[in-house]
């Protein structure tokens, strides 16, 4: 799903590059065994009506879509 210009501006991203958001696959990154540490504060984010749908899009997908774990 391509991410709305106003989307992309709230969340801190360049308004001017297709962006787009991937439901079919994911990554795993445990707490505690992450490689990346918690990044400097936030750019923005989404808001809750873009990413509510997306969320629930997701989830209801989340069996039929492969994971990619971080870590052994």
């Amino acid at each position: 799903m391509e991410a709305p210009e106003i989307e992309k501006r709230r969340a801190g991203l360049d308004a001017d590059l297709p962006l787009w958001i991937i439901l079919d696959e994911f990554n795993e990154d445990v707490i505690g065994r992450s490689f990346y540490p918690e990044p400097e504060p936030p750019l923005g984010r989404f808001s809750r009506a873009f990413f509510v749908p997306l969320s629930k899009r997701f989830i209801a997908r989340r069996e039929s879509i492969q994971g990619f774990r971080r870590y052994d």
